[in-house]
């Protein structure tokens, strides 16, 4: 089967069911995985469909890209971010994860540091509990850590 014929298929299956499974796919069409894989992509360069674990999804509202997602409910996102932001005391670390609000918990910060994977984090968070106990050891308080560290904000 050719690759129009594939592609006309796959795009009816789509309407039909909402979803593509490259296993059953390969052996409808009497395909390899590897072609079943490139047509799938071929579908979502298109707008057409979006990768998924084993085959693609009708594209749809619910599956926005980042992009739309970034540029959705930006009203929505500034004040959750605005709430969040006045529960931060000073000297408090916070752990932002990957959603698109926290694009707008950045722009309030100018000393916000990303962290990006989960071990970055937790090494994070560990060497804020050493400074913490630290502090504590050394019985010192807020205004000495400021005194003494001229980059802590």
């Amino acid at each position: 089967m050719n690759q129009t014929l594939r592609l006309a298929r796959m795009i009816d299956l789509l309407e039909k069911q909402g979803e593509l499974k490259a296993n059953d796919l390969a052996l409808q069409l009497g395909v390899s995985m590897e072609i079943v894989r490139k047509d799938i992509h071929l579908l979502c360069m298109h707008g057409l469909a979006q990768k998924v674990y084993g085959g693609a999804i009708a594209r749809n509202a619910g599956t926005e890209t980042q992009l739309e997602l970034r540029n959705s409910h930006q009203d929505q996102k500034s004040l959750i971010a605005r709430a969040a932001i006045s529960l931060i005391q000073d000297l408090q670390s916070i752990l932002l994860d990957s959603g698109t609000t926290r694009l707008e918990q950045q722009a309030s910060f100018s000393s916000i540091q990303p962290v990006g994977s989960c071990f970055e984090q937790l090494a994070f968070l560990v060497c804020e509990t050493l400074v913490v106990m630290l502090k504590e050891h050394l019985k010192l308080s807020d205004e000495d850590l400021l005194r003494r560290h001229a980059n802590l904000e």
